[in-house]
């Protein structure tokens, strides 16, 4: 998917150092988004085993154009090539990112009773350092249903009671 953002806004103030000043402002936005995910989800008896694999790429450009000029000869004409040579200023900016992950996660759950979880992501991003663009980020879930125990039958006032340890 793409997005695309652009405003522009001008604004007239007569209280600046006593002068009266125009400033206008434009701002531009691309974004392209790209997310494509596999999933995969299987039940057997007791037994319940779901994955699923997924690319995400993000690409983002900017570009913001600002100009002012005070010394406006009146407030009916609150244009840039309106006011003095002298008490003026222009300027520019473009800015670009972006990022790529790979990620998945497989699990496990036997009885909705014991359950465990393995996640990776590969992870890379431009606001990283260059030498360090990407990284490995691993993690395990396990975790134990104690409601589903028939002993817990008997609490009538407890609906949930799960014990889940994550790294």
């Amino acid at each position: 998917t793409g997005e695309y953002y652009e405003e522009t806004a001008t604004i007239y103030s007569s209280s600046l150092a006593g002068k009266k000043a125009v400033y206008s402002r434009s701002l531009s936005a691309l974004t392209d988004f790209y997310h494509i995910r596999l999933s995969y989800e299987n039940s057997f008896d007791l037994h319940k085993i779901s994955a699923f694999a997924a690319y995400e790429q993000s690409e983002s450009w900017n570009k913001n154009l600002w100009a002012y000029r005070m010394g406006l000869p009146s407030g009916k004409k609150p244009y840039l090539w309106a006011g003095q040579n002298e008490e003026r200023d222009n300027g520019e900016s473009l800015g670009e990112t972006g990022r790529v992950n790979y990620f998945g996660s497989v699990g496990y759950n036997y009885a909705n009773k014991y359950m465990v979880d393995f996640t990776l992501r590969y992870d890379g991003s431009f606001n990283f350092p260059k030498d360090s663009r990407f990284g490995l980020f691993p993690g395990v879930s396990v975790a134990y249903n104690v409601s589903e125990e028939p002993f817990m039958d008997h609490l009538s006032w407890l609906d949930v009671l799960k014990v889940r340890v994550s790294y």
